[in-house]
């Protein structure tokens, strides 16, 4: 489940499944579209709750599944949270989950999970290791994890949960995901998305439900 949330209204929930949702590509299903030229797709071998749930392969370039179009502004609180699985392979790639402004355009904050220790960065000033993520190696119930954050539009900062647990908070929104890292104002909360940083040769994948 993909759930950006006000504090006063549900903006938009989806558990990816039919008849709104069919096996096969997610770009182009009910506002859903593909970043890169990776494979996402919706399917039914394992899923968080209900029957489906999408697939991210790992691609050489950075790519992966995104909801836009929410183009929430003002002094608002939003929630944007999801079940995700990482799974371990022999040649793992990096992953991403996320926020940016209307278009893909300025990050809001989330969290980048580094290939070699699955450590959990902040993305922020410095991406700051705040966590590890608990990468899975079978596919069953404890795979997933669901990971949330709670933007504050007003003081441009956020905290990041995963399990229940606040791993940080007070995070300053990034304004850009390449170091130093701007801190630049983003005031409209636009887009979420999942996917992996890229790397050839890797041989990973994961699901968001």
């Amino acid at each position: 489940v993909l759930v950006p949330i006000r504090a006063d209204t549900v903006l938009y929930s989806t558990g990816f499944e039919a008849p709104a949702f069919t096996a096969g590509a997610i770009a182009g299903q009910n506002g859903w579209s593909v970043y890169g030229t990776g494979i996402s797709t919706v399917q039914n071998s394992l899923s968080y709750a209900g029957s489906q749930a999408v697939f991210v392969n790992n691609n050489s370039t950075q790519s992966g599944p995104y909801y836009g179009g929410v183009n929430v502004s003002g002094p608002v609180m939003i929630q944007q949270s999801a079940e995700i699985a990482i799974f371990s392979s022999t040649n793992e790639s990096g992953w991403q989950f996320a926020a940016t402004g209307p278009g893909l355009s300025g990050y809001i904050g989330g969290i980048d999970v580094d290939p070699t220790t699955n450590a959990i960065h902040a993305i922020t000033a410095g991406f700051p290791i705040i966590g590890t993520f608990p990468v899975a190696t079978a596919f069953n119930s404890t795979a997933w994890n669901n990971v949330s954050f709670l933007f504050d539009l007003a003081t441009q900062t956020y905290s990041i949960t995963i399990d229940g647990v606040t791993l940080d908070s007070n995070i300053p929104f990034c304004g850009n995901n390449t170091p130093p890292c701007s801190g630049a104002l983003v005031s409209t909360y636009g887009d979420g998305f999942f996917d992996n940083l890229g790397v050839v040769g890797a041989n990973d994948s994961a699901y968001i439900d």
